[in-house]
């Protein structure tokens, strides 16, 4: 069914939707301003498109969409900034027990990284903490870029076996090693 028939229809979904998928947008980037321009872009893309758009499940289509256009951004953005895990753990109203949950979280992750053999450690690190491209760090250790992307793709296989008992706990594994590939490759 076409639910952006009009732009009574189309306002009306715009406003009962706009904060909620800012806020959703918000867990996946991290900036505020980012991702209330993602919705803006999101609605602007949907009313220019509107003829062509036939959903049964408005709630979802606009949902999906967000996550979608938020993932978007982060991957043409070339922002390598990892999302707040505080944005991704659960949303519990206790500040502190967030607090702690993160630390302990934080530290689990920094631990499985010195843990990774030398080079995958080295070349990890320089991707997520010096922002360094999988050319720039070929060229920067003298391997091929190939060599590069293997190490990663090495990194994050033993993260995500290191981590999975934490972070299915927390509910974020799928989110994270999402976001880290998006981000790394």
């Amino acid at each position: 069914m076409k639910v952006f028939k009009d732009l009574t229809s189309f306002e009306s979904i715009y406003k009962s939707y706009y904060k909620q998928l800012c806020g959703l947008a918000f867990n996946i980037i991290g900036d505020q301003s980012a991702s209330e321009d993602v919705v803006q872009n999101l609605f602007i893309k949907i009313w220019n498109k509107r003829d062509m758009i036939v959903v049964s499940d408005i709630n979802a289509y606009v949902k999906k969409s967000t996550i979608n256009a938020s993932l978007n951004y982060l991957k043409s953005s070339k922002s390598r900034t990892i999302v707040s895990l505080a944005s991704l753990t659960d949303h519990s109203d206790n500040v502190t027990e967030k607090k702690v949950k993160l630390n302990e979280l934080q530290q689990r992750i920094d631990l499985a990284i010195k843990r990774l053999p030398p080079k995958c450690q080295l070349i990890f690190n320089l991707s997520r903490f010096e922002h360094m491209s999988g050319s720039e760090i070929a060229k920067h250790l003298g391997v091929s870029k190939k060599t590069v992307d293997n190490q990663i793709g090495i990194a994050l296989k033993k993260l995500r076996e290191e981590l999975k008992p934490y972070l299915i706990i927390e509910g974020i594994i799928l989110a994270i090693l999402w976001i880290l590939y998006l981000l790394l490759s």
